[in-house]
């Protein structure tokens, strides 16, 4: 799983490594080349973090550390907060 931060925006994308053994000979081992691709299988998603919390989840007397403020924080797109 990759989980990439751009943007104030957290992306998630799952991947696997292929291998595949190459038609071409190392002169050195003798032996074939092989191949590495990055493949990604999914589910793909993206998130924007709307509040963090201190402590275990508690929605109604939990202690916030930092809270998006929307009319405060949206007010420019070049300005980034995490």
């Amino acid at each position: 799983a990759t989980f990439h931060n751009q943007r104030d925006f957290i992306f998630v994308r799952h991947h696997r490594y292929v291998f595949k053994e190459g038609n071409q000979v190392n002169k050195e081992t003798g032996k074939k080349k092989t191949k590495a691709k990055l493949q990604e299988l999914g589910p793909r998603f993206t998130m924007k973090m709307r509040w963090l919390q201190e402590g275990t989840f508690d929605t109604q007397f939990g202690e916030y550390e930092w809270m998006h403020k929307r009319k405060e924080m949206d007010t420019t797109r070049r300005k980034f907060h995490l």
